[in-house]
């Protein structure tokens, strides 16, 4: 029994490597759109991303992958509310 509890205590996380190449491929693709009409959200993902990488690098693969996905999650919101006000502003210039 005792073996046991000090094999489940030694097991390792794995490194987040599909969450922070999420995250990664969202910021790029939301950084045009975003910048322009949500930079304030962008930011946000942006630094989430840099706390995750930072965190991956001591190897501290739980609190890295949560602040990936968060990170990942904030720049899809900010990529909607780029294309959402682009999106407008296309739809207020034909209407004129």
């Amino acid at each position: 029994m005792a073996a046991a509890s000090l094999a489940a205590g030694c097991t390792t996380t794995a490194p987040p490597e599909a969450e922070m190449s999420a995250a990664r491929s969202m910021l790029t693709q939301a950084q045009p759109v975003a910048s322009q009409y949500a930079p304030g959200e962008l930011r946000a993902a942006q630094a989430k991303l840099e706390r995750a990488e930072a965190l991956y690098a001591r190897e501290q693969y739980t609190d890295a992958r949560l602040l990936a996905e968060q990170a990942e999650v904030d720049a899809k919101l900010a990529w909607s509310i780029g294309e959402s006000e682009r999106a407008r502003r296309a739809l207020a210039e034909v209407r004129r």
